[in-house]
């Protein structure tokens, strides 16, 4: 991916849309509900994208952050199940490598980075920083302390606080004014830093849209009845990117998501599938993870579709020799190659770790990682014994339809994936 001849950077925007999938971003456009995101996109240039493996919003963060695949990152998923069963959240301090914002602060260039995901607790650096979910500590949340005051004048939160309401209805209609308010007080604050910080480059996320399509994605493909809502809030976030272009007066503007999404139909419990195997061993009564009987179980699984071999880098796990390893491997592989459902193979891909990771951490990664088709959310609970079951959200995460967008014009790889944009803009910045 290179920039055509004549582009030069002078500021530079990114605005990120958590989990907007390429092919809803397009019709949008195409039916007038994104104006000025369809002219970006004339004069420059709008390609789908993978995201990272597997299609967590903390590790495809972390990809984009970084530049780099999780072998090198370190952020494997959102949860961790340390060498004595306990579970563990990764947070920004696990990060091994440099972000894009650390790397320019070194080039003298000033960055502001707005509610990206996996960067709790923030790290100092020559710049502003708040993050992104999950954040426990509103002071660890900002770079430099002086951010405090504005957080409280802007009423702004971090992330939308799904309300738990049983009825469904009152449910949605509350979730669904929460995810405009915390919206728009992100607007406001984003405006505001655009206007008063000294900056180079600019990094904002909005999540409102994830959480959105976690529960309303049927409305915006025409199966439920939220579609005006919906639609409002994707013209609101079109008019905010618009105005953000003009304060921040910049041709240099990036949109991009980090994973796609679908309909979810069924949810995928890969435990069980592994228990069907005789691989996983739970204890009588068992929910989570903690309750499997690890003296006797050979595999198991963490979300997403994350396959461990439980082998000796657990306390209880068993010695094996590669060979071992690759027999079991291969065992796993073939039990998910012809898992179906209703006729439909589960599986888009079946991954080994050494076929898409090739870091220095590849040992602390899973053995086996899974893609589904779209439709099948995988999950690795115990807290029911069927492989296949109703879904809890109405959306899922996608792996091959996330997208970036830029107002230049870019020459574009094939396969680009979520790792790619990093490296568009850190040419970008530093020339």
């Amino acid at each position: 991916m290179l920039f055509k001849k004549g582009k030069k950077a002078k500021k530079c925007v990114f605005i990120g849309l958590d989990g907007v999938p390429y092919e809803l971003l397009q019709r949008l456009m195409e039916q007038g509900h994104m104006p000025h995101l369809a002219a970006l996109k004339d004069r420059g240039g709008f390609t789908a994208m993978k995201s990272s493996v597997p299609e967590v919003s903390s590790v495809a963060w972390s990809s984009f952050n970084t530049g780099f695949d999780p072998s090198h990152h370190g952020i494997f998923g959102f949860m961790e199940l340390d060498k004595n069963y306990q579970m563990t959240f990764p947070t920004f301090l696990n990060l091994k490598q440099q972000t894009l914002w650390e790397k320019t602060a070194l080039l003298d260039k000033q960055t502001v980075v707005v509610n990206i995901p996996q960067t709790y607790p923030v790290r100092p650096f020559k710049g502003q920083i708040i993050s992104g979910f999950i954040s426990l500590d509103v002071r660890k949340s900002v770079y430099p302390p002086s951010l405090l005051d504005l957080i409280k004048r802007f009423d702004y939160r971090i992330d939308v606080d799904i309300p738990e309401i049983r009825d469904k209805d009152t449910r949605d209609k509350l979730l669904m004014e929460r995810i405009f308010s915390v919206f728009e007080a992100r607007v406001k604050l984003v405006k505001h830093l655009l206007k008063k910080a000294d900056w180079d480059l600019f990094l904002a996320v909005v999540t409102e849209t994830d959480r959105l399509m976690h529960y309303f994605f049927p409305s915006l493909v025409g199966r439920d009845n939220w579609t005006e809502d919906c639609l409002r809030l994707f013209n609101a976030i079109d008019g905010f990117i618009a105005d953000a272009q003009e304060t921040a007066d910049t041709d240099n503007l990036f949109v991009m998501s980090d994973h796609g999404f679908c309909v979810t139909e069924r949810e995928v419990l890969i435990n069980n599938l592994l228990r069907r195997e005789g691989l996983l061993i739970p204890k009588p009564g068992a929910k989570a993870i903690q309750d499997i009987d690890f003296a006797q179980t050979k595999a198991f699984a963490l979300d997403p579709a994350r396959i461990y071999i439980h082998d000796e880098r657990f306390s209880q796990g068993h010695r094996l020799t590669e060979n071992q390893r690759q027999r079991l491997v291969d065992y796993i592989i073939d039990a998910c190659s012809n898992l179906e459902y209703a006729g439909s193979p589960v599986f888009q891909h079946i991954f080994r770790r050494e076929d898409i990771y090739s870091g220095p951490l590849l040992s602390q990664a899973a053995d086996i990682l899974l893609v589904t088709n779209k439709g099948f959310d995988a999950k690795g609970t115990l807290r029911r014994e069927d492989i296949f079951c109703p879904p809890r959200f109405q959306g899922m995460h996608s792996y091959d339809n996330a997208f970036f967008l830029s107002s230049m014009p870019l020459d574009f790889a094939e396969d680009m994936n979520v790792q790619a944009p990093h490296w568009i803009l850190f040419d970008l910045i530093k020339s």
